[in-house]
């Protein structure tokens, strides 16, 4: 761990707090997918930077869960315990009110022993949701029998948030075709089967409070046709990721939960799109992940007609998410977004930039950083323990 400046004293300097990793949309932890990380593909991000003397840890939260769900998982994982929904929550969408139970990453997690996050995709969202229920809390679940710390409000034990090409303002990629919606909504729907069976027995769902886990006893068939026809992958389910990652449903989310003042933020923005000499399209550049590239393409010519953000401004983006909805949230929102110079100021999005030709996994490191210096950083670790140091940065400490 980085060495404090002298004559400090830990309630002083928070830079030996831990940094949480969380993951995006689809995502798992660090031991759930063997030979292949999230955070780093084939070489393991967490132990390199720890090796470089930063005190790192990985959250695994829900992969399709919504945001209100995966935040309850976040808070739990960190702090430990089972996870609690809400009872309101859980009522008004239909599912159980306690889900799995967490040893918890750093127990003694609380505002005298803070916790820095950096979220790529959903995962930066959805420390925004928890940062916010930190401090303003929910009545409606206060109110109800026995409920969750995490509903009580009045605290903040996040110091800093750095997101990684985050979708502050949504995703393009699920809206406007229904027949792009519904293919979506069908691979989705596909993986979430495989992640319950034994064709991908590693990868977790995370589904246990809708009921959609594989019991001891139930026949592959049966839990694949169980799985497939629940109502959770449906556009009529509003408690879910793909329902949450909407434009418009960011447009609420960013007015409901604006920044918080002692809060550091920090945004990274990834593109992989360059323009046609002859046409107004953004197309996906030759070096994306295949995976990739149709749904650039879709979204590199899609106009969404959406007001505070003109339709060309859509165009550019990381096969998977619009690069303008990378630098904070403007939809909706009255959050200040400025570029970052110097140390990273509290209340406001401290935007440090775009990584050029980098698409939503080369950022992570998959399946390699590549050969192409993005944005200056040779390998993944040297970027991550960049925006480590961004995070630990004295300067913006009072």
């Amino acid at each position: 761990v980085r060495d404090r400046p002298s004559g400090k004293s830990n309630q002083d300097f928070i830079n030996t707090a831990p940094i949480i990793l969380v993951h995006g949309f689809g995502g798992w932890g660090r031991d759930t997918v063997a030979g292949m990380h999230y955070w780093g593909g084939f070489r393991d991000l967490e132990s390199e930077l720890r090796q470089s003397g930063y005190r790192v840890m990985t959250a695994e939260v829900g992969p399709f869960s919504s945001h209100w769900d995966r935040a309850c998982e976040l808070y739990a994982c960190i702090k430990g315990g089972v996870v609690d929904y809400g009872a309101a929550h859980s009522a008004a969408y239909g599912h159980e009110r306690f889900g799995r139970i967490y040893p918890g990453l750093y127990p003694e997690w609380d505002e005298e022993h803070p916790v820095h996050i950096i979220g790529h995709s959903m995962g930066g969202t959805t420390g925004r949701l928890l940062i916010s229920l930190l401090r303003n809390g929910v009545p409606d679940e206060w109110a109800t029998d026995v409920p969750s710390p995490l509903f009580r409000g009045g605290t903040q034990s996040i110091a800093s948030l750095a997101t990684v090409s985050a979708p502050h303002n949504g995703t393009t990629l699920i809206m406007g075709q229904g027949n792009v919606e519904s293919l979506i909504r069908a691979l989705v729907r596909t993986l979430g089967v495989m992640a319950g069976s034994d064709l991908l027995s590693e990868y977790p769902i995370q589904l246990e409070h809708w009921d959609l886990q594989r019991d001891a006893e139930e026949s592959l068939s049966d839990y694949f046709r169980r799985l497939w026809v629940s109502d959770f992958w449906d556009e009529s389910n509003p408690d879910s990721a793909l329902a949450d990652l909407t434009p418009e449903a960011m447009t609420r989310f960013n007015a409901r939960y604006p920044a918080d003042p002692q809060v550091r933020y920090i945004s990274w923005a990834t593109e992989a799109t360059s323009s046609g000499l002859f046409s107004r399209e953004w197309f996906p550049e030759p070096d994306m992940l295949p995976l990739f590239m149709p749904s650039s393409a879709y979204m590199g010519s899609f106009s969404p007609g959406i007001k505070g953000i003109e339709d060309r401004e859509w165009w550019p983006n990381d096969g998977v998410v619009n690069t303008v909805s990378m630098s904070g949230p403007i939809l909706g929102s009255r959050d200040e977004i400025r570029e970052l110079d110097g140390s990273p100021q509290p209340g406001v999005w401290n935007f440090a930039g775009v990584l050029s030709s980098t698409d939503h996994a080369a950022v992570l490191g998959i399946p390699f950083w590549g050969p192409v210096d993005h944005g200056g950083f040779g390998t993944a670790s040297e970027f991550y323990a960049a925006l480590c140091e961004l995070l630990l940065d004295y300067e913006g400490i009072e």
